[in-house]
């Protein structure tokens, strides 16, 4: 008997361990809500003037600051920005960031590594580290784009800027450091780039132009959503990727997170409701949205009308689940070896949500 016991007690005792594993399994796989962030117009006014005082008369007109590298975890800064006509900026690299610039209106000439392009609206280029660059705007008007650059921080050097004089930060010491955590690197304009990545820096990296009508289209068919695959995530070592979409006017997406991916979406057209994290805004034009790992989401088209949005997804690769969704049948996809890998691919997890959008 006292055997017996003491084998129903190690039983009920393994039983009660695998119950505590089993919910506290189920608990580390619930989603945790991140520190999501809105950029809304309304609550987040551009700035007038330059974003560097100690240059009253420097080329960028008017700018704000919509993600810093602070509130995406050190990844990535998002600015909006308006250069005047005359901006000009000449031959240089950043060794320790990449940059895009997503055109919004006007034209602008870059040249990367060599190649030079007269950009406009819904153009793109993309600038890895230790890659020569140089651009100006061109056509007498001002331009609108938005910049990424990653890692995140860009934004710590116009706020140190912002707190010195011209003359205090020109001092030896402050001038060093100052140089230093800009990451500005000059180069003579006649500096001849070695055609590969070997040898000192810099070297031609391996940038990429996205221009209008050279931009591979893709279309998911899940949510009848069509993209302009302007960076695949191998177009940037990995970093993200970038896409341009156009939304239908009846889409919706229900609640969900994902477990190893980040979003940013910029609002370039119509109207969007998110709720990220429980919180719920109406997007408009010129707004964004960051939704981090593991932070529940949903979000539908309101107002009628298609929405234009652009999207960048960290780390790369979400075109991935969309190229290959189309080279197969849906018969195919619905087996379960393919069903689960797509599934895993995708990273797309569903949620109950007690008040689900119902369309009118």
């Amino acid at each position: 008997m006292l055997v017996r016991s003491r084998s129903v007690t190690a039983s009920a005792a393994a039983v009660a361990v695998g119950m505590i594993l089993s919910v506290s399994a189920m608990a580390a796989q619930a989603p945790v809500r991140g520190a999501h962030h809105f950029a809304l117009t309304d609550q987040n006014p551009t700035q007038s003037g330059p974003s560097d005082p100690s240059q009253p008369n420097g080329p960028v007109d008017t700018w704000k600051l919509d993600l810093s590298g602070e509130q995406t975890e050190g990844f990535i800064t998002v600015q909006d920005e308006t250069w005047n006509p005359n901006f000009n900026v000449p031959l240089h690299f950043h060794k320790k960031h990449s940059e895009s610039f997503y055109i919004l209106d006007g034209e602008v000439e870059w040249t990367v590594s060599g190649e030079t392009h007269v950009m406009h609206a819904g153009d793109l280029v993309y600038i890895p580290p230790n890659t020569p660059h140089k651009v100006h705007v061109v056509g007498g008007k001002p331009l609108h784009t938005l910049f990424f650059s990653a890692p995140g921080g860009y934004e710590d050097q116009e706020s140190l800027r912002g707190q010195f004089t011209k003359e205090q930060l020109n001092e030896p010491a402050a001038k060093a450091l100052a140089d230093k955590l800009d990451d500005f690197n000059p180069l003579p304009d006649d500096t001849t780039i070695p055609s590969d990545t070997a040898g000192p820096e810099p070297h031609r990296g391996v940038h990429h132009f996205a221009l209008q009508g050279h931009i591979r289209k893709a279309v998911n068919r899940s949510g009848n959503v069509t993209s302009l695959i302007s960076l695949a995530g191998d177009q940037t070592e990995g970093r993200y990727t970038f896409q341009d979409e156009s939304w239908p006017a009846d889409f919706n997406v229900e609640l969900h997170y994902h477990k190893r991916h980040s979003e940013i979406f910029y609002l370039a057209g119509g109207e969007i409701e998110w709720t990220i994290g429980g919180e719920t805004h109406v997007m408009h034009t010129g707004d964004l949205a960051y939704v981090p790992v593991d932070t529940p989401h949903k979000v539908h088209v309101v107002g009628g009308k298609p929405a234009h949005l652009l999207f960048l997804q960290a780390p790369g690769g979400y075109e991935a689940a969309i190229d290959l969704t189309n080279e197969f049948s849906k018969a195919e996809l619905e087996r379960p070896g393919a069903k689960a890998a797509m599934a895993t691919l995708h990273d797309f997890n569903k949620l109950p949500d007690p008040n689900p959008y119902k369309p009118k």
